[in-house]
């Protein structure tokens, strides 16, 4: 796996926090750009020709994580950013809150990690499946939230 950071945000904490989130997931020959621009994410089943991706890569990630700090906390909404006044009796996806770009950057990681495993497995693609995922780990990674992003990075190299 590789991370390419682009955005604002330390590359060290960056780094960390998207291997926490995907530290379940087979990323093997998957790069992963970090990057600003309007919140969201995107999973690549191949690589784009246009995309800056090592040339051995399989599968590209992109995650973007916002303008500023205006964002911030994003919820509580479903994967369509619909409040819960906003969905009827047949949403399905479940409400979430981003309380600031770490938490988004968690979440979005690993809804997206999902989506390769699906990719890779050949097996349904599921946006409820990949969202169920990427709210546990959220919530993972805040009952872990006392660990330091050197911790992190110290347990993901062993």
């Amino acid at each position: 796996m590789w991370v390419q950071n682009f955005s604002r945000y330390d590359d060290d904490e960056v780094t960390g926090l998207v291997r926490f989130a995907t530290d379940e997931a087979d990323l093997t020959d998957t790069c992963i750009n970090v990057k600003n621009g309007n919140l969201g994410g995107s999973a690549y089943e191949g690589v784009p020709d246009i995309s800056n991706a090592p040339p051995s890569a399989k599968y590209l990630i992109t995650i973007r994580l916002g303008r500023g700090s205006k964002e911030w906390p994003v919820g509580p909404v479903n994967y369509h950013f619909k409040s819960p006044a906003e969905v009827g009796p047949r949403n399905r996806f479940p409400f979430f809150i981003c309380n600031d770009w770490r938490e988004w950057l968690v979440k979005v990681a690993a809804h997206e990690a999902k989506h390769i495993e699906q990719y890779r497995k050949g097996s349904v693609r599921s946006e409820i499946s990949c969202e169920n995922f990427s709210v546990s780990v959220l919530d993972r990674y805040r009952s872990e939230g006392s660990v330091s992003t050197n911790e992190q990075l110290l347990l993901f190299a062993a």
